[in-house]
């Protein structure tokens, strides 16, 4: 196996192999940016803060 920079690693992998990781890539962040524009982020940092809350004896 050889050892290098990421551009030469990328050279040696199947071309189908790259596909499938950039279409990956495109399918979280498009997850990512559906759930933020459907309020999950204001969601998940209201239940930070009120674990965070809880657990120093506040909630």
């Amino acid at each position: 196996m050889k050892r290098g920079t990421e551009a030469g690693a990328a050279e040696g992998c199947p071309r189908s192999l790259r596909l499938l990781r950039w279409g990956l890539l495109a399918l979280a962040l498009g997850l990512i940016v559906l759930g933020v524009l459907n309020g999950g982020l204001g969601d998940a940092c209201v239940k930070a803060v009120n674990i965070c809350a809880e657990c120093i004896g506040l909630g």
